[in-house]
């Protein structure tokens, strides 16, 4: 991105607070993770299902950007418990600042009421492995098309003093929010910018406070629901929001878009693999205990893990 897209009035402190201050423009990033079908866990065995090569970049941004909170969304109904204590434990011992969390996306009523996100059946293929064509029978890149913008539209309608909020693929590198939140500022919306016409939805920031992007988010909800229930992907419904909310020319892409900032479709993060320092029972405990003591839709950190603050990050 050029830097005739960035204010030349914005200033650090507006997209920056100290560690521990919330202010009104700072940022809430979300990941999605949806699995491809739910975890069936082997008997007597502690095994985690997740890949942490995953996992590994969202905490990296996050401890990069600490005046942003960040949110991991999960689907835990497809997930066992074993591979739910080693995703808390990861973000406890890796984080740095506190500022993420873990999120159940049963938690979002338009997510849990919906049958197309009901997981597979035993034998139903949900995707075509290795191609580009990923279309399939309730297959898990539609689900997670259709997830990232229940999401957003989950964080436009709860009460928060995040004014900027992101969805970003979990393999980006960098989310790049001092580039993103002026361009965000000044238009509304901060997008992927692929070089190509084909409009990216691997990297949607939307600003609350823009009434163009808020009331017509609800259609581009509604269209993706419809589109999902083809078993399409959601790209195509983002293009035309992006035409509706009437941004200055043709060639918006460039305006809005920030180059390179997602890797090349379909590209595999090498599998890491997790072992947690803390103790699976004692986080069980813990899980059951909390989920007693709070409201059913508050997501409190279960893991009293200290952080490592590790650098391998």
């Amino acid at each position: 991105m050029s830097s005739q897209h960035v204010s030349e009035n914005h200033s650090e402190q507006e997209v920056g607070a100290s560690e521990g201050e919330v202010k009104s423009n700072s940022a809430l990033v979300n990941y999605v993770w949806i699995n491809s079908r739910k975890v069936i866990p082997k008997p007597d065995k502690e095994e985690c299902s997740l890949n942490f090569g995953n996992f590994k970049r969202a905490i990296r941004n996050a401890n990069k950007y600490p005046e942003a909170d960040f949110r991991i969304w999960v689907d835990k109904s497809l997930l066992d418990e074993y591979s739910l204590f080693c995703l808390d434990s990861f973000v406890q011992e890796n984080g740095q600042h506190g500022n993420v969390c873990v999120h159940d996306l049963q938690e979002i009523p338009d997510y849990s009421g919906d049958p197309y996100f009901v997981p597979l059946e035993k034998g139903e293929k949900g995707y075509l492995m290795g191609e580009f064509n990923r279309h399939g029978p309730r297959n898990v890149y539609s689900r997670a098309d259709y997830a990232r913008i229940l999401v957003l539209d989950h964080c436009l309608k709860e009460p928060s003093p995040h004014s900027s909020l992101i969805y970003s693929d979990i393999d980006c590198p960098d989310i790049r929010l001092k580039e993103a939140l002026p361009i965000l500022k000044k238009y509304g919306v901060v997008i992927f910018d692929m070089g190509s016409a084909t409009v990216s939805h691997g990297y949607i920031g939307i600003d609350r406070d823009n009434e163009a992007v808020t009331s017509n988010f609800e259609k581009l909800k509604l269209d993706t629901r419809k589109a999902a229930h083809r078993d399409d992907l959601g790209f195509e419904m983002f293009d035309k929001f992006l035409k509706r909310i009437k941004l200055p020319n043709a060639e918006f892409h460039n305006i809005i878009g920030l180059p390179n900032l997602l890797p090349a479709v379909l590209t595999k993060l090498k599998n890491i693999k997790y072992k947690p320092s803390g103790n699976f029972e004692d986080w069980r405990l813990r899980t059951v205990s909390t989920s007693l003591a709070v409201p059913a839709l508050e997501h409190v950190t279960t893991s009293s893990i200290k952080p490592k603050h590790s650098n391998q990050l």
